[in-house]
């Protein structure tokens, strides 16, 4: 099988033998997918500096094996440079789509929004609203979407000036109890999530105490080491 010219990120790299990659390819129209690429730590080698994540690129391959052979790849125009933190949270998103995805599996949607959060991601200030937009997708693309149109026992609409717990598998639901524990969320933040829109920084707290805890249910005891470098970062 040839595959030819598909928009893809390299997500993680390992050394194979002397001189060649395994990496791990997020692609548009193929998902998640490992590919040899033979030679590409020679000095010579015509992918060297290239194959490095965050990185928008063209690639192409073949083979119909566990790991197909990597047969071209291009620069896609644009480059993504992430320093500290930003460079941290892009590993944070790379993790997320390598636990969280299954091989060959197309993602087209999450793909488009993964390639959004690598720009904004050149933004400090965007990093928590970029991270959180994610999770709250990759939830939703891997069949784990919040439920926070309503509350789930009643059926009424969430309400911006309610507050609300959320059960893992139903959804919301009305909480009539003093909102200072931290597994209540405001009903504002709730429904800013769900739309897409612009979170202040006491809805983004809420926003990533709730998409951890989701998270976390399928992660389960997979460490997340972009997590600890990132708080370790903010410590120094």
């Amino acid at each position: 099988m040839r595959v030819k010219n598909i928009p893809a990120y390299v997500l993680i790299n390992r050394p194979f033998g002397e001189t060649s990659w395994i990496i791990e390819v997020f692609s548009r129209e193929y998902g998640r997918l490992a590919l040899m690429a033979k030679g590409a730590r020679a000095k010579k080698s015509k992918y060297r500096g290239m194959l490095q994540p965050f990185q928008p690129l063209v690639m192409s391959w073949m083979g119909r094996g566990e790991i197909p052979i990597l047969t071209g790849a291009e620069t896609a125009g644009g480059f993504n440079e992430l320093v500290g933190q930003s460079m941290i949270c892009g590993f944070y998103v790379n993790e997320l789509i390598y636990r969280l995805l299954a091989r060959h599996d197309p993602h087209r949607l999450l793909f488009d929004q993964y390639t959004i959060a690598m720009d904004r991601l050149q933004s400090p200030e965007e990093l928590h609203s970029v991270l959180r937009a994610f999770e709250f997708i990759i939830l939703r693309e891997t069949g784990y979407e919040l439920r926070l149109d309503c509350d789930f026992e009643s059926g009424k609409a969430i309400q911006d000036g309610a507050h609300y717990r959320y059960v893992n598998g139903r959804g919301a639901v009305l909480f009539n109890g003093a909102p200072a524990r931290e597994d209540v969320y405001s009903g504002y933040m709730l429904r800013a999530l769900a739309s897409g829109n612009t979170l202040d920084d006491k809805s983004l707290g809420q926003a990533k105490l709730l998409l951890r805890v989701q998270l976390s249910h399928l992660l389960g005891r997979h460490d997340i080491v972009s997590r600890t470098l990132y708080q370790a970062s903010c410590r120094e």
